[in-house]
């Protein structure tokens, strides 16, 4: 932002530094919020991701220089119904994404760690022939945020 102010002073306009930060991260950041027709509620997601042995929690945090006051800002975890994670996989979107929209891939992640642990015991021929790949819990967990801003967040996205 002081760059741009500078260069535009340079050239003999004066545009307050608000106004030039404010139309360059108009330009920059697109968030975007939850709204109940395009994402369900976490209860209505949570039954789609117990068909992978995962359950979907949502929770707060906080961050510095955002006084908790100012409002609240939200995560997703995804974490195994059963057995014991292993792996965890923290997630932020890109530039006009939501945390939710990865909920695809992780439980695609989840998914096909199923099939590659039913595999590998079944190669050890440690597995039944009544075993199913869904039987073996996914031992990775995911951490799914949003920017300040993006979904259910306050505030505003910086780069800072």
């Amino acid at each position: 932002g002081n760059g741009v102010a500078a260069g535009l002073g340079k050239l003999g306009l004066f545009i307050p530094r608000r106004v030039v930060s404010a139309l360059q991260n108009g330009m920059l950041y697109h968030p975007r919020t939850y709204h109940e027709d395009y994402y369900p509620s976490v209860e209505a997601l949570n039954s789609l991701t117990q068909g992978y042995g995962m359950k979907l929690q949502r929770f707060n945090y906080t961050m510095p220089g955002i006084p908790k006051w100012r409002g609240k800002l939200y995560g997703y975890l995804m974490i195994p119904v059963h057995g014991k994670v292993q792996h965890w996989w923290l997630l932020f979107g890109g530039n006009g994404m939501l945390a939710l929209d990865w909920l695809n891939f992780a439980n695609s992640m989840a998914h096909e760690e199923q099939k590659l642990v039913h595999a590998s015991l079944d190669n050890n021929h440690q597995s039944t022939k009544d075993d199913n790949f869904m039987d073996y819990p996914p031992t990775s967990a995911f951490v799914l945020l949003d920017y300040p801003g993006y979904g259910g967040c306050c505030g505003r996205p910086s780069p800072d």
